[in-house]
Protein backbone atom coordinates (compact mmCIF):
# COMPACT_ATOMS: atom_id res chain seq x y z
CA UNK A 1 0.00 0.00 0.00
CA UNK A 2 1.29 3.48 -0.87
CA UNK A 3 2.17 5.94 1.83
CA UNK A 4 0.11 9.14 1.84
CA UNK A 5 1.83 12.05 0.13
CA UNK A 6 1.42 15.77 0.77
CA UNK A 7 -0.90 17.85 -1.35
CA UNK A 8 0.58 19.22 -4.52
CA UNK A 9 2.92 22.11 -3.76
CA UNK A 10 3.42 21.25 -0.08
CA UNK A 11 6.84 20.11 1.01
CA UNK A 12 9.14 20.60 3.94
CA UNK A 13 10.72 23.59 2.18
CA UNK A 14 7.35 25.26 1.70
CA UNK A 15 6.47 24.76 5.35
CA UNK A 16 9.85 26.10 6.53
CA UNK A 17 9.56 29.15 4.26
CA UNK A 18 6.11 29.87 5.68
CA UNK A 19 7.46 29.66 9.23
CA UNK A 20 10.41 31.93 8.38
CA UNK A 21 8.04 34.55 6.92
CA UNK A 22 5.87 34.40 10.04
CA UNK A 23 8.91 34.78 12.32
CA UNK A 24 10.01 37.86 10.35
CA UNK A 25 6.50 39.34 10.59
CA UNK A 26 6.50 38.88 14.37
CA UNK A 27 9.87 40.64 14.68
CA UNK A 28 8.80 43.49 12.38
CA UNK A 29 5.49 43.97 14.22
CA UNK A 30 7.17 44.43 17.59
CA UNK A 31 10.10 46.45 16.21
CA UNK A 32 7.64 48.97 14.76
CA UNK A 33 6.28 49.37 18.29
CA UNK A 34 9.71 49.88 19.87
CA UNK A 35 10.62 46.37 21.03
CA UNK A 36 13.27 43.83 20.10
CA UNK A 37 12.05 40.26 19.81
CA UNK A 38 14.30 37.32 19.02
CA UNK A 39 12.65 34.48 17.12
CA UNK A 40 13.90 31.07 16.03
CA UNK A 41 12.41 28.10 14.25
CA UNK A 42 12.68 24.73 15.93
CA UNK A 43 11.90 21.52 14.14
CA UNK A 44 10.15 19.25 16.59
CA UNK A 45 10.93 15.55 16.70
CA UNK A 46 7.22 14.83 16.27
CA UNK A 47 6.36 13.86 12.71
CA UNK A 48 3.00 14.55 11.16
CA UNK A 49 1.58 11.09 10.48
CA UNK A 50 -0.41 12.13 7.45
CA UNK A 51 2.19 14.12 5.51
CA UNK A 52 5.33 12.48 6.94
CA UNK A 53 7.46 15.54 7.66
CA UNK A 54 8.73 17.21 10.85
CA UNK A 55 6.53 19.84 12.44
CA UNK A 56 8.33 23.21 12.85
CA UNK A 57 7.41 25.73 15.52
CA UNK A 58 8.41 29.33 16.18
CA UNK A 59 9.99 30.16 19.52
CA UNK A 60 10.72 33.62 20.87
CA UNK A 61 12.08 35.38 23.93
CA UNK A 62 8.69 36.93 24.72
CA UNK A 63 7.08 36.29 28.10
CA UNK A 64 3.32 35.66 28.16
CA UNK A 65 3.12 36.91 24.58
CA UNK A 66 4.77 40.26 25.35
CA UNK A 67 8.31 41.39 24.49
CA UNK A 68 10.86 42.03 27.23
CA UNK A 69 13.49 44.19 25.44
CA UNK A 70 12.83 47.78 24.38
CA UNK A 71 14.75 49.39 21.53
CA UNK A 72 17.09 52.11 22.75
CA UNK A 73 16.88 55.38 20.88
CA UNK A 74 14.22 56.66 18.55
CA UNK A 75 12.12 54.27 16.49
CA UNK A 76 10.64 55.34 13.18
CA UNK A 77 6.92 54.62 12.85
Amino acid sequence: MREPTPQKGWSRNVVMEREERLAKRIKAYWFARGFLVETRIEVETFYDRVWQFPVPSIRSDMVNGLPVKRVSGRVRK
